[in-house]
């Protein structure tokens, strides 16, 4: 009998603490979250982009990584899932794309290299409008 009683409050305490319930956020507390992650990002960007050339690479690409996991993290409003999906779709591409180049670089291939270009100008706007959709401007 202890051992029920004892997985009995522990799904007690798991069920007070939000566990096992919803983990959606507020519309307010999405918002106030990715806008943070994304300003510190691009804060974060705006210092390695002043790296000479493909020194910046590297950094970038493990920010943009990182950028995306704190993302995911978070558990949009139901009317804003499609939405944000979609703009992490588009960074999961930013971040292939960035694997590329690094690769495009080293092999000095600028025809690589000038296609990538072209394919992260494309996606740009589809992006920034997934981002507006969903709510956090500072990540468009």
């Amino acid at each position: 009998m202890k051992r029920f009683t004892t997985i009995a409050l522990a799904a007690v305490a798991l069920v007070a603490a939000g566990c096992g319930g919803s983990s959606r956020l507020s519309n307010a507390a999405f918002t106030s979250k990715a806008n943070a992650i994304c300003t510190a990002a691009n804060a974060a960007s705006a210092k390695i982009s002043g790296a000479a050339g493909t020194a910046s690479i590297k950094p970038e690409e493990k920010l943009v990584t990182t950028t995306i996991a704190k993302l995911k993290a978070l558990s949009p409003p139901t009317d804003r899932t499609a939405a944000f999906n979609s703009y992490l779709s588009y960074i999961k591409h930013v971040d292939s794309d960035l694997h590329e180049l690094v690769s495009a670089v080293a092999s000095k291939n600028s025809a690589k290299l000038a296609s990538i270009e072209t394919g992260v100008t494309a996606l740009e706007s589809k992006g920034n409008k997934a981002a507006k959709a969903a709510g956090i401007d500072s990540c468009a």
